[in-house]
């Protein structure tokens, strides 16, 4: 597997966890910048809080200060954002994550990369599920963590998700077949559907689709039964917690062998801490 040799696009969408967002551009800028495979990291920091939680642009390369529209409708803009932006970089390839969904092991996320590049997958993702590897039709595609191929989401337009337009569509039948919300995740699997059925059908679409997805196991399934989330995944590096003790634990551990920044470093010290109080 050959070396990478680019900058990598982070986009981050925020609401209101402003520390977890603070330390999550942190991780990027200074631990997966200096992995000796990545040029740099671009950030992005899409942003719908209130004008009174008095966030300032911190070290993000750009920040997008976005009206709120709401929980699922508010982070399909935020993402759509942010993913337009960061297509104007010299980034081929974009990591989008949730403020509170931290990556601290930079070799995971430089590999992942790699093998999409390698394996022609355009997206990396995991079953937004109860079941390991369940259908990505069924339940969606993970949008708290995801990696996506720039170049080719330009060619089909895969993003911006019109969320909008597909709950309109679906909803209401959805609803009347006892099926509850359509989440933010099943807009994107449906999209993503849509856009190879343009070429495909029958058994070549369902086999297009999955050949050209990289199914991030390892972080299957993301719910229990009860559809209680699962918040953390040491073994890659994935910590999605809201419990600042145990975050708190992560960074002080990450402190011994990595430089870290500032705001990691209050949260060791305990000045700061990631519930959120506004």
């Amino acid at each position: 597997m050959s070396s990478l040799d680019q900058t990598i696009g982070h986009v981050i969408y925020t609401h209101n966890r402003l520390n977890d967002a603070r330390i999550n551009m942190e991780l990027s800028r200074l631990l997966w910048a200096s992995h000796p495979e990545v040029v740099g990291v671009n950030v992005v920091h899409a942003y719908n809080g209130k004008e009174e939680f008095g966030y300032e642009q911190y070290i993000e390369n750009s920040l997008l200060i976005r009206e709120n529209i709401g929980h699922f409708r508010g982070a399909i803009d935020l993402i759509n954002t942010g993913i337009d932006e960061i297509s104007q970089s010299d980034a081929k390839y974009a990591v989008i994550t949730a403020s509170d969904t931290w990556i601290t092991d930079s070799d995971w996320i430089v590999n992942l990369i790699k093998k999409m590049r390698d394996e022609g997958k355009v997206i990396a993702c995991s079953a937004w599920g109860t079941d390991r590897g369940e259908s990505l039709n069924k339940v969606g595609m993970s949008l708290d963590f995801f990696i996506l191929d720039l170049e080719w989401n330009k060619e089909s337009k895969l993003f911006p998700i019109n969320y909008l337009k597909y709950l309109d569509k679906y909803q209401a039948t959805n609803f009347a077949l006892g099926g509850g919300v359509l989440v933010p995740e099943r807009a994107l699997s449906f999209y993503f559907i849509k856009y190879w059925s343009q070429y495909y059908t029958d058994n070549d679409l369902s086999k297009v689709c999955k050949d050209k997805i990289l199914r991030i196991l390892e972080r299957e399934p993301i719910h229990d039964i009860k559809w209680k989330r699962k918040m953390n995944w040491p073994g890659l590096g994935i910590y999605t917690d809201h419990d600042t003790a145990m975050k708190r634990r992560v960074i002080n551990e990450l402190s011994k062998t990595k430089n870290l920044g500032p705001y990691c470093q209050k949260l060791i010290a305990g000045e700061i801490d990631l519930n959120v109080s506004y």
